[in-house]
């Protein structure tokens, strides 16, 4: 995530099914580290990609400038 100039802007999620929660976490903390970025969070959650049913995510790990109301990202 990045501020633009009233907002705060977001990069299309990363998807990385493969990795752990501790190893999402390590991403999370590289991201926000990024020239350009202000923070990042790494959650996990479940569903059907087919049907676009997800239940609600977890959060593992939020770093840097994140606000505390993520619904609205």
């Amino acid at each position: 995530m990045w501020r633009s100039r009233s907002a705060l802007a977001t990069t299309a999620p990363s998807h990385a099914k493969r990795l752990n929660a501790r190893a999402r976490a390590l991403r999370a903390e590289r991201l926000a580290r990024t020239e350009g970025h202000i923070g990042a969070v790494a959650f996990s959650h479940t569903g059907d990609p087919g049907s676009g049913e997800f239940g609600d995510a977890v959060i593992l790990k939020a770093v840097g400038e994140v606000p505390d109301d993520l619904s609205e990202l």
